[in-house]
């Protein structure tokens, strides 16, 4: 009988380090994983602006954008027909 309650104790034991190191390997995941979310979250967010900030440009300047990276047309040789600055 005396066996059976040492050999009782023990198995709580290690089911009691065992849920331990159950609980810290989740936590462990699951702090990863908030912060590779986190982590794609900002850097979305800092692209998505770096983004918006360089292609922010007025009506104006999408007719000089087209004009300087269109194709010259056969014939043109690449000439201006205006002389806008861009």
């Amino acid at each position: 009988m005396l066996k059976d309650k040492e050999s009782h104790k023990i198995q709580q034991g290690h089911r009691i380090h065992s849920l331990r190191w159950q609980l810290a390997v989740r936590f462990a995941l699951a702090t990863i994983a908030v912060m590779f979310v986190i982590l794609t979250g900002l850097s979305v967010f800092i692209f998505s602006k770096i983004l918006i900030a360089n292609w922010q440009i007025s009506p104006e300047n999408w007719i000089a954008v087209a004009e300087r990276t269109a194709l010259p047309a056969d014939g043109d040789q690449g000439r201006r027909t205006d002389n806008r600055m861009i």
